[in-house]
């Protein structure tokens, strides 16, 4: 149930709990941990690329080369 809720968290953009809960899932329940090690691993990979991309987007990072365009 708690990596249920946890994906349910995931897919409406709440990481940050979502994580939670996958741990709760792994702490609860020890033969998940291979699994929810992953969806950890993959909901804060998602969570950088949208955060790297909303940087991009509002121009606040340097353009590679170190200059802004």
């Amino acid at each position: 149930m708690y990596a249920e809720y946890g994906f349910a968290l995931h897919e409406a953009g709440r990481t940050d709990e979502a994580v939670i809960y996958f741990r709760k899932e792994k702490e609860k329940w020890p033969e998940s941990a291979v699994m929810m090690d992953k969806m950890i691993r993959n909901v804060q990979r998602q969570e950088e690329i949208r955060k790297s991309r909303t940087t991009k987007d509002t121009g606040s990072a340097p353009e590679p080369g170190g200059q802004k365009q």
